[in-house]
């Protein structure tokens, strides 16, 4: 069609030529401006995608190799924005939430790493305060909640305060849809009508405007409830990456590893150590102390046992850690004996919880 358009406009200066009463000088001046104006825009033009995609490469690089990190930008920034609703329109939806592209790919890498985890179905639970995610794995031996403050969202709307409203849809399905948010800046955008049949996803980039919707079902009726635990015999905080080496050496030599106050000459209980230990008829025996220098920090309960032990089975230990370092670099282990074991992302706000709880293997502490 540009070819017509150009064919035209040349039979068109051919005809002004043609006129005695045109200034062939004057034409052939400004068809020169003009070529020369057209001439510098698509260099500046190609110039700037050159410039965007070298962004782009290293951008991806950068996060293939590091966690990506939440920063919560000033609502100024935040672009595109969620197109107004009027009353009557706002009367078709339960909640709509929006990120801007650095909140877009951690929303990503956390939904990516609760796949890793159960690859099944996941619960999404819209309330006021924000949303929240929760899977549990078949087995019903491990459990992943994530919080998401309305604060960690550009844009958060929800449109009745006084209840909440959860769905439950397809992990594998959404995190599928999701992969189209690396593609370029993309902002994210959530839906949930009244309806509550799908989850529909929006996502804006320089593609232009892609619209997906997720088919959703009710909550099951069934709830899982995780016992409230304070006064923990022991919390520690390590880094993501030094556990993950320590685990991946060991997960083949036993199916339980074991956690453990060491024996110390003295009687003062904030300066124990803790050791985990694995044993296998089989395989043998294995303790490993944790080098001090990796321990970020340490707390021991006042009434913690001089013997105190609690058991887990290393493979949903492993399988969580696998995912732990594309989300944080430390992390923090809340244990008491007989109650599940807490794991807890680190984060520099408290927009974002993502805690892991692992059920204890009581019958194999008695040794």
């Amino acid at each position: 069609m540009s070819e017509n358009k150009h064919e035209a406009k040349t039979r068109q200066g051919k005809k002004r030529v043609a006129d005695p009463t045109d200034n062939h000088a004057d034409n052939l001046d400004k068809k020169a401006a003009k070529r020369r104006k057209t001439a510098n825009a698509e260099t500046e033009t190609k110039t700037e995608i050159e410039t965007q995609t070298e962004t782009e490469i290293t951008d991806e690089a950068t996060a293939s190799s590091s966690p990506v990190t939440f920063v919560h930008e000033s609502k100024a920034t935040k672009e595109p924005r969620l197109p107004l609703l009027s009353e009557n329109e706002a009367k078709d939806y339960f909640v709509r939430v929006q990120l801007n592209p650095a909140g877009s790919k951690f929303f990503v890498n956390i939904m990516e790493s609760l796949q890793k985890v159960e690859d099944g179905e996941v619960n999404l639970i819209f309330n006021a305060s924000g949303l929240e995610i929760f899977i549990l794995d078949s087995t019903k031996v491990s459990a992943t909640q994530v919080k998401l403050r309305a604060g960690f969202w550009d844009a958060f709307e929800f449109f009745e305060e006084d209840r909440s409203h959860g769905i439950r849809l397809n992990l594998k399905l959404f995190c599928e849809t999701l992969k189209f948010v690396r593609q370029k800046q993309s902002h994210l955008s959530l839906s949930l009508f009244r309806t509550k049949d799908h989850l529909h996803v929006q996502i804006f980039n320089a593609l232009g405007t892609q619209n997906l919707a997720i088919p959703v079902f009710a909550l099951e009726d069934e709830e899982f409830v995780i016992p409230e635990t304070e006064d923990f015999d022991l919390i520690f905080k390590v880094g993501t990456e030094y556990f993950k080496s320590l685990i991946n050496n060991v997960k083949l030599l036993s199916e339980t590893i074991v956690l453990k106050r060491r024996p110390h000459e003295e009687e003062d209980t904030k300066n124990a150590e803790f050791v985990f230990s694995f044993s296998d008829a089989t395989r043998g025996n294995a303790e490993i102390l944790c080098a001090k220098e990796q321990i970020q920090s340490i707390e021991w309960g006042v009434d913690t046992a001089k013997d105190f032990q609690c058991s887990f089975a290393l493979k949903f230990l492993h399988r969580y850690i696998q995912s732990a370092t594309s989300i944080s670099d430390a992390m923090t282990f809340h244990v008491k004996k007989d109650n599940p074991l807490n794991i807890r992302y680190v984060f520099e706000h408290d927009l974002v919880q993502f805690v892991y709880w692992i059920a204890p293997k009581i019958e194999e502490q008695a040794s």
